[in-house]
């Protein structure tokens, strides 16, 4: 509804026009509409939605092949003396570049 109201400020040229505002006394009165972005999206979807979403949605199998191969048996790691270090598994999150971003 939020965006709803905003279009109906806006002309054919996305320039707002006073003729086209709601007056002061009844804005007072509405309820307002705060997004706070605490999470980025991409990390919290999780691989096991994605893959169920590709198969709901029939997606070609060597696209989700292409997926699953980024994504299945995905493990994080880090560098502790010169030596590799399981840390855990990956278990969502979009990468950057990916074509599902």
């Amino acid at each position: 509804m939020a965006r709803v109201h905003a279009l109906r400020c806006l002309d054919s040229r996305h320039q707002t026009t006073m003729s086209m505002m709601l007056p002061a006394a009844s804005v007072a009165s509405l309820a307002s509409l705060c997004l706070f972005d605490f999470e980025s999206a991409f990390p919290s979807v999780s691989h096991g939605w994605i893959f169920l979403i590709l198969d709901i949605i029939g997606a070609p199998e060597g696209f989700v092949n292409v997926i699953k191969g980024l994504y299945v048996d995905a493990k994080a790691y880090s560098q502790v003396e010169g030596k590799l270090v399981f840390l855990f598994t990956v278990l969502s999150g979009v990468l950057t570049g990916c074509p599902l971003s």
